[in-house]
């Protein structure tokens, strides 16, 4: 995403077992990524929060994964008001 100047404003993450066991762990989550960003240190702090929400101890998961939506060239789109910026890493 740095390379080709974007940034995410929508992070998904999910995570399932095995749809042959008993009782599979399934959970998601998204959120909403104000301002836009393609920091890697914020993406992993919002999907690492996400995760551990989601989790349920002595679960078996088999597949897990973050997405990024609504990808957009780096400084467009609206700002948030209420944002704290982030300076540049």
């Amino acid at each position: 995403m740095r390379a080709q100047g974007s940034a995410a404003s929508h992070l998904i993450t999910f995570a399932h077992g095995s749809r042959y066991r008993p009782n599979p762990p399934v959970g998601s989550r998204s959120a909403r990524l104000s301002p836009p960003t393609n920091d890697p240190c914020v993406i992993v702090g919002v999907a690492g929060k996400m995760m551990e929400s989601m989790f349920r101890p002595g679960g078996v998961y088999t597949k897990c994964g973050v997405l990024l939506e609504d990808l957009r060239p780096e400084g467009h789109g609206q700002a948030d008001l209420f944002a704290r910026p982030i300076p540049k890493r």
